[in-house]
């Protein structure tokens, strides 16, 4: 029987941490990895639908929760990575990043100020509701 992992976070600050995971997750026999970096288009299906169907059906999500909100879909208020986390379910192991992460100067200017204060009340809710590590292996 093959479990499948659905693996979530925003990519341009934990690109390097997503690929860790990836290649840990692919050596371990019985399970397969659903990421973003996979996904082709599907017609019929918004991007936002796609990710919020396949991150419920898998067996677990894996996600990783950096200092960034990431991407909005149009029309919507959360982000892809937060729809994901609550489409998933009960199943979620969450890896905080711990404050001293380093996040480029240029991806914190892009971001707006309510997604900041969005993206510490996300991380707040997933820390209280989910089996989670703050593992310094996030450190820089």
């Amino acid at each position: 029987m093959i479990r499948t992992v659905f693996l979530s976070s925003t990519g341009f600050d934990l690109q390097p941490y997503r690929d860790a995971v990836y290649t840990a997750l692919s050596k371990l026999e019985g399970w397969r990895c659903v990421r973003m970096e996979d996904f082709t288009a599907v017609p019929d299906v918004s991007p936002i639908e796609y990710c919020r169907t396949r991150a419920r059906s898998c067996n677990l999500f894996i996600g990783l929760l950096g200092h960034l909100y990431g991407s909005v879909p149009p029309g919507e208020t959360a982000s892809f990575t937060e729809q994901e986390y609550d489409a998933a379910g009960k199943n979620r192991l969450i890896f905080l990043a711990p404050l001293r992460f380093q996040v480029p100067a240029a991806l914190l200017l892009a971001q707006k100020l309510k997604f900041s204060k969005r993206q510490a009340a996300f991380r707040c809710r997933a820390g209280v509701l989910n089996l989670v590590s703050r593992a310094d292996s996030f450190d820089s």
